[in-house]
């Protein structure tokens, strides 16, 4: 995995605050990728959302973003 368990929160925090947590999902894909240094495939930036969706980070609404992002800790 490109993003390693204890990182995601703060990977997905970073994407939300980036895309202005009302993003939509294209916008997102575009941030997740210039994230990963822009040199990651498509498929790599899916498995990212994909993760990010599976552990309840962002909701998808058609093509829009819901984010329920856990408080960090400062």
């Amino acid at each position: 995995s490109l993003i390693t368990a204890p990182d995601l929160p703060l990977f997905a925090a970073a994407a939300a605050r980036e895309a202005n947590e009302t993003a939509k999902r294209a916008k997102l894909e575009r941030h997740i990728l210039s994230l990963l240094g822009g040199k990651s495939t498509s498929t790599a930036v899916q498995a990212v959302i994909a993760e990010l969706e599976r552990r309840g980070f962002v909701e998808f609404d058609d093509d829009q973003i819901k984010y329920k992002l856990p408080k960090l800790k400062k």
